[in-house]
């Protein structure tokens, strides 16, 4: 025998949403809710801080390599001592703060 009874999902979703909002939280309940915000929002910043201390490495590794490409063109005589400070002078100089 199956159910007669149809109810349409708007109306019943608006008595749902009428019934949660009639919910009252405990104290301990609100707490955890609390808690749960704040670990989230604590995931969220160390994830913004990973990503930027890898992007901060992903550039020394390639200022570093600049300058080891540099002191070869130096060794090899292509690169001149001045031009070698000089590129050194400027990727050092990205590394201090304002």
């Amino acid at each position: 025998m199956a159910c007669s009874i149809r109810i349409g999902a708007v109306l019943l979703n608006d008595c749902y949403q009428n019934k949660l909002q009639e919910l009252i939280l405990s104290n301990s309940c609100i707490e955890l809710f609390k808690k749960i915000l704040e670990d989230q929002n604590i995931k969220t910043q160390k994830t913004s801080y990973l990503h930027t201390q890898y992007l901060v490495e992903r550039k020394i590794k390639e200022e570093n390599l600049t300058l080891s490409k540099g002191r070869k063109l130096l060794i090899a005589g292509i690169l001149k001592i001045d031009d070698y400070n000089a590129l050194k002078k400027r990727e050092s100089s990205q590394y201090k703060k304002p």
